[in-house]
């Protein structure tokens, strides 16, 4: 099924699906749109919305992610990136969702009634209540404390839902980094589509990071 159907199978007004394709360059999405080799996300961008975006400051996932979620800076939001140092002090420590001192945008609309269903979202661990589904990014350590409600835990443990990939030893075992890579790919495909199908939502977000992780650990391999 194209990726564009599972999203025209939605019934009712008042839908929004944000779709992020995390480190992937805007003009390199346009020549393989242009060149026809996207075609379904060609479909999706004639009837949506596209265009370039000026990165957050830092240009790190934590503090750009946090920045789509709450639409402020990270001065007011609180996250500066990876690690921080604790007030007063040298000591680092590693922000987590608690840190977020804004409130975000599915808060936001749920005062409204109005459902999201967040997948794949950094800076969102540990998980917490939302008016819907979430499941955390990376870096989350345990999918069960990634999940909300805890509910879904069952249903994503038998999927073999993966959070994030294996790097570890990707230089020394690239085939086996590339079959984890896809597998993990997969596996956040069948959750997009179950939680399509299966609840309610006027707000779907769902980041995909493949290339990223793709990019970043060719670029070690590059320098090493």
């Amino acid at each position: 099924m194209a990726f564009k159907n599972i999203f025209s199978k939605a019934q009712g007004k008042n839908k929004v699906a944000v779709i992020g394709l995390d480190g992937v360059p805007y003009d390199l999405i346009g020549h393989l749109v242009n060149t026809g080799k996207m075609p379904a996300l060609a479909a999706i961008l004639k009837e949506g919305g596209s265009g370039k975006m000026r990165s957050s400051i830092p240009p790190v996932s934590s503090v750009a992610w946090t920045t789509f979620m709450t639409g402020v800076n990270p001065g007011k939001h609180g996250i500066f990136g990876f690690i921080d140092l604790k007030d007063y002090s040298y000591d680092p420590y590693f922000p987590n969702f608690s840190h977020i001192k804004s409130p975000l945008l599915w808060d936001l609309i749920a005062t409204q009634g109005k459902r999201t269903i967040a997948i794949n979202i950094p800076q969102t661990y540990p998980a917490r209540e939302i008016n819907g589904v979430l499941i955390s990014g990376f870096v989350a350590l345990d999918l069960q404390k990634a999940i909300y409600p805890q509910s879904l835990y069952p249903k994503l443990k038998t999927m073999d839902y993966r959070i994030d990939v294996n790097y570890e030893e990707a230089a020394e075992k690239k085939e086996e980094f590339f079959t984890d890579l896809f597998y993990t790919l997969q596996k956040r495909g069948e959750a997009l589509k179950y939680f399509l199908n299966n609840e309610p939502w006027n707000l779907f977000i769902f980041r995909g990071h493949t290339i990223r992780n793709l990019s970043i650990t060719i670029l070690r391999w590059t320098l090493l």
